[in-house]
């Protein structure tokens, strides 16, 4: 979020996409199984790259109502012991 401040106070942010890629949690099956609300979670953490929800947006239009609606979150979970990273898009204008 203070990165996003920066850009929007020095160069305006119109629109941006952020994508967090982080290792599988606690909470998903070692190997491909049943889940009964959401079918990405049936896949196994072990072999399968799996984009998952993520309430990053909404937490950005709190925190910055100027940039409210203005940015997309996506998330995705890797077969890796440990590892995390974000990549940040933005149309500036």
């Amino acid at each position: 979020v203070p990165v996003l401040d920066v850009m929007h106070r020095a160069l305006g942010i119109e629109a941006g996409v952020i994508t967090t890629i982080h290792s599988a949690m606690n909470d998903q099956p070692v190997l491909d199984s049943y889940h009964h609300t959401d079918l990405r979670k049936t896949r196994g953490a072990l072999q399968s790259m799996i984009p998952i929800d993520t309430r990053l947006a909404r937490g950005i239009d709190r925190v910055m109502p100027q940039l409210a609606g203005r940015i997309e979150a996506q998330a995705l979970r890797v077969p890796t012991q440990n590892v995390s990273a974000i990549d940040l898009s933005v149309t500036v204008g």
